[in-house]
């Protein structure tokens, strides 16, 4: 919704009745950045949630396998808490973040070379995915913890 809404709001300021994929990159880049505070405590939730809530958290984003490098036990637990925070779901088999803005914040988090602060890259981040950076600050992290 809130997509829709700035979507809506860049083809205003532009005077048009169609909706362009510019309209809709904006619309994202705007939701993106007013839903970052709530991105950001999420994120110290997560943290909260145990040592290996983020890795676990952004494996889901990624669908990169879980148990990679980490006891099965300890994943489904970390798994189990993150269900129950209400952060990921489980729809028929894959595990998913249950708020897009919040996956592509998460997704954004880690760049493929590793984690850097966005403040050494002026504020964008490049997603590991090769999608468009969706203009969240990345939080600092260790790159082996991503």
């Amino acid at each position: 919704m809130l997509i829709a809404r700035w979507t809506h709001e860049s083809s205003l300021i532009e005077a048009t009745r169609q909706i362009t994929d510019t309209h809709v990159s904006a619309g994202i880049r705007a939701a993106q950045l007013s839903d970052l505070p709530k991105h950001e405590q999420t994120l110290a939730r997560i943290r909260s949630l145990g040592r290996h809530a983020r890795r676990v958290a952004v494996r889901v984003t990624r669908s990169i396998r879980l148990s990679r490098g980490l006891n099965s036990k300890i994943a489904s637990d970390t798994l189990r808490a993150l269900r129950d925070a209400g952060i990921i779901e489980q729809h028929a088999s894959p595990w998913q973040v249950t708020d897009p803005l919040l996956r592509n914040f998460l997704t954004a988090s880690c760049t493929a070379s590793g984690c850097r602060s966005a403040s050494a890259r002026g504020g964008l981040a490049t997603p590991r995915s090769g999608r468009p950076a969706e203009w969240a600050r990345a939080p600092q992290c260790v790159a082996a913890y991503c």
